[in-house]
């Protein structure tokens, strides 16, 4: 990776997806459309004795804006559940 200062998140994994070919599927596996359901399921079944309704649907609503920044930083359209043999 280049010399680059400041780097924030969303930039970082950006890079490392640019840098290192044989981590793409690894950061491609982020963005699958599962992932937030599963954790949609955590909040509402480990979570909903300790957190109100609103608290559990404001961080839903922050992980959803975080993966269409990451979608959109690594150029990926449609990013199925199926995962390839490369990714676990």
């Amino acid at each position: 990776m280049g010399q680059k200062k400041n780097l924030n998140h969303f930039d970082l994994i950006q890079e490392i997806h640019r840098a290192y070919p044989a981590l793409r599927p690894a950061l491609t596996a982020l963005c699958r459309p599962r992932l937030l359901q599963r954790i949609r399921e955590t909040l509402d079944s480990e979570f909903r004795p300790l957190m109100s309704t609103l608290r559990r649907e404001m961080i839903l609503a922050c992980l959803k804006q975080r993966l269409h920044e990451l979608r959109q930083r690594l150029a990926l359209r449609a990013v199925s559940d199926t995962p390839t043999e490369d990714t676990p």
